[in-house]
């Protein structure tokens, strides 16, 4: 049963969760940004109101190494593309709209393919 098998995940996920710990150490922040540069490296003013509130959750690299992640290993930041409501700061004309851009999203230790011992 499909249903079955999820809900045995989260249950064996929910009870080792307090046990695990990441390898890298990170800091969680949740900006508002206001301005951005886009998938086209543009600089663009981001719509961020009291109204209209756009959040990103992001998830910084604090070192490149850690005991657990050492050696051949280390600690990168990885990014996710959010589209965000913007517009051109340089062209009143162009009206508001959605725009891709870059955000980190988490930090990963990484391991060569193939250490040398």
């Amino acid at each position: 049963n499909f249903l079955f098998n999820i809900k045995e995940y989260t249950n064996r996920f929910s009870f080792y969760f307090h046990l695990r710990v990441d390898s890298c150490e990170s800091s969680i922040e949740i900006s508002q940004p206001y301005w951005a540069e886009n998938s086209n490296n543009q600089i663009r003013a981001i719509v961020n109101t009291k109204q209209f509130n756009q959040a990103i959750h992001q998830e910084i690299c604090s070192k490149s190494r850690t005991v657990r992640c050492a050696g051949d290993c280390s600690c990168e930041q990885k990014y996710k593309w959010h589209r965000l409501l913007s517009y051109d700061p340089n062209n009143d004309c162009s009206g508001i709209f959605m725009d891709w851009f870059l955000f980190p999203s988490c930090c990963s230790c990484r391991c060569l393919k193939n250490p040398t011992f």
